[in-house]
């Protein structure tokens, strides 16, 4: 059995911890964050079993067979924070995968400091040498996962759905939003789609092209996508892509089924029309269901930082919320059951279509 220390922790890898029954034959060992971050001393429930976050990594280690170096909302420095802790573990013959983004630089450094050494870098996987001049028909149904501002497309919905379609017995081909996505044993995101030297006319067939060949490769009974980045910018200054990730996806395939994820706000059933008719409009897709985050953004850091920058609303505090207007198509995502309610509704109306049956 695997012993995992993952590194370094924050909220951000909690929907993996919150999934992790979905993995056999592993153990996670320890839980390490950086002292200033404010999760040291922090206990956590992984598969039933409670962690406490700390920051003795060195320890950790040795009780370790492998280490993944995950993403955080919290940014490190590369040369402190990271690059001791790869070299320790290889040190001490301890499997490394990389999940955590880096930009090419750091990538060409970790590909050629290690490279006698196993370590796994996902953000080296999923490219493709060649693909069609056309966009090629895709028969197999799909779900579609969007988040309306970067990282508001949540990794625990698309987990959840996942796991329901599972339990259905489906055969499921999944790409993830999220490097992380790879520890679960389905793709993340295709990196073409970030690579300056591409353009954009070419990463459409290249993203249609690269489904076509896992589903064939596959034959699943079912497509799940998660996409990440943004649909809108969150201002003229705080943007990542201006949707243009989102705008990919959408010329390269056609859903059957879209899940739209929102930042918290008090939502009304005006609010979700206008939304759903702007998405739409740019999209040209139809959203059939929203999830309201725990994440609400925070303009005054948003603006003072020139990034977005969010808090988490307490569960507790929807408690308050009981005269929100009901809304069929819309969840207020503080909970998994809520997730888990969201992605029975969202497969039964597939079956319901006849758009997706088990081959």
């Amino acid at each position: 059995m695997k012993k995992i220390l993952i590194y370094p922790v924050d909220k951000a890898i909690f929907a993996v911890l919150d999934n992790i029954d979905l993995l056999k034959e592993i153990e996670i060992v320890g839980l390490v964050s950086p002292k200033g971050w404010g999760y040291c001393g922090q206990e956590v429930y992984v598969n039933g079993k409670k962690i406490t976050i700390t920051d003795q990594f060195e320890k950790l280690i040795k009780k370790s067979t492998d280490i993944w170096i995950v993403n955080s909302d919290n940014k490190l420095e590369f040369d402190k924070f990271i690059l001791p802790m790869l070299e320790i573990s290889v040190l001490r013959g301890v499997e490394v995968s990389i999940y955590r983004e880096f930009d090419d630089d750091i990538n060409n450094l970790v590909n050629t400091k290690f490279k006698k050494i196993i370590v796994q870098n996902v953000n080296s996987n999923n490219d493709i040498s060649s693909y069609e001049g056309e966009i090629q028909i895709i028969d197999t149904p799909i779900i579609l996962l969007l988040g309306l501002f970067e990282n508001f497309n949540d990794f625990n919905v698309q987990l959840v759905i996942r796991k329901e379609l599972l339990k259905r017995g489906y055969k499921v081909l999944q790409i993830g939003s999220k490097n992380e996505s790879e520890i679960f044993g389905f793709e993340s995101f295709p990196s073409f789609i970030k690579k300056h030297d591409i353009k954009e006319s070419s990463k459409i067939l290249m993203l249609n092209s690269y489904i076509v060949r896992k589903m064939k490769e596959q034959k699943p009974d079912v497509i799940v996508l998660g996409v990440p980045g943004e649909i809108l910018p969150y201002s003229n200054k705080i943007h990542t892509d201006f949707g243009l990730t989102n705008f990919y996806v959408t010329k390269a395939i056609s859903p059957d089924l879209t899940i739209l994820g929102l930042p918290f706000e008090i939502y009304n059933l005006l609010d979700i029309q206008n939304i759903k008719k702007n998405v739409e409009g740019l999209l040209g897709l139809v959203v059939d269901y929203f999830y309201v985050s725990d994440k609400k953004i925070d303009p005054w850091e948003t603006n003072t930082k020139g990034e977005l920058e969010t808090v988490t609303i307490d569960c507790d505090i929807f408690e308050n919320f009981k005269e929100i207007e009901p809304i069929s198509n819309l969840f207020w995502g503080f909970s998994l059951d809520v997730f888990y309610t969201l992605a029975q509704k969202a497969i039964s109306q597939l079956e319901e279509y006849g758009k997706v049956e088990i081959i």
